[in-house]
């Protein structure tokens, strides 16, 4: 039985030379050279990760005032837990919040409070070092860092305040804010 004849228009070079090897079965007595026009057989694999992280933050952070000249805190501290993290070597993660307007929107325009009426104290957790502070509008404000290093970075006693406001009146009180996460080196 003859090797087939393979077509150098149906197959490239390499791939020719792979297949008349197997059809042979490695019969041949002596190896084929094989020359590449680079000078090398050899692969390099490389795999790019781009900085990523997978975060949870609360959806909701509700206050039950029941008396409007007392500070309120949250019915239950905040949860922000980051997983997933691969970052650049030597980076650790900053994590803020910003409030969307300057102060809540109160019902039929009734008097609110300011975005700065809302504080939290510094929170503790894993691979987490939280920092005290006050919400404001336009400017995010640090409720911590992530270590450097880290994989995952925890924090579930983010405890927010609210400040005593006697102006404001019944009903429901919203102010919306986003997250931000940054890398610092």
């Amino acid at each position: 039985m003859g090797v087939p004849m393979i077509s150098s228009h149906n197959l490239p070079t390499a791939a020719a030379l792979a297949a008349a090897l197997l059809w042979c079965g490695g019969a041949l007595a002596d190896p084929l050279p094989v020359v590449h026009p680079a000078g090398s057989l050899g692969t390099v694999f490389n795999a790019h990760v781009a900085q990523q992280i997978t975060v949870e933050v609360p959806d909701t952070i509700a206050f039950d005032v029941v008396d409007v000249s007392a500070d309120t805190q949250a019915t239950a501290p905040a949860t922000v837990a980051v997983s997933a993290m691969a970052l650049a070597p030597g980076g650790s993660l900053a994590i803020s919040i910003v409030a969307d307007a300057a102060q809540f929107t109160g019902p039929d325009g009734a008097p609110s409070w300011d975005a700065g009426d809302v504080s939290w104290v510094a929170a503790t957790g894993t691979n987490f070092t939280g920092a005290a502070g006050t919400l404001a509008a336009g400017t995010p404000r640090e409720t911590g860092r992530c270590a450097v290093g880290a994989n995952v970075c925890t924090t579930t006693d983010l405890v927010f305040s609210l400040k005593a406001n006697a102006a404001v009146r019944a009903g429901d009180h919203t102010l919306s804010a986003r997250w931000k996460f940054e890398v610092l080196f």
